[in-house]
């Protein structure tokens, strides 16, 4: 049997608040070119797509995050009750 490859980028480093708040500037700054209807060059259309590629990714953990604490907290066998 052959390999499978998967599309799914791992996330291997957390990166730190000025690395987020300069990705969150990207994303506005395109936002804003399409909304006055500027077209984007090749570069900054291959940007754009890793840039969606990361926002998904984030929405996606956010997403995990709020449905982790919404979940029952289940106590395992090993955890003595007090």
């Amino acid at each position: 049997m052959g390999a499978t490859c998967s599309r799914r980028a791992v996330i291997d480093v957390i990166p730190d608040k000025d690395v987020l708040l300069e990705i969150v500037d990207t994303i506005v700054e395109f936002e804003d070119m399409l909304k006055r209807g500027e077209q984007l060059t090749t570069a900054q259309r291959k940007e754009k797509q890793k840039v969606d590629a990361v926002a998904r990714e984030m929405k996606g953990l956010q997403k995990f995050r709020t449905d982790r604490v919404t979940l029952p907290v289940r106590r395992s066998s090993l955890t003595k009750l007090p």
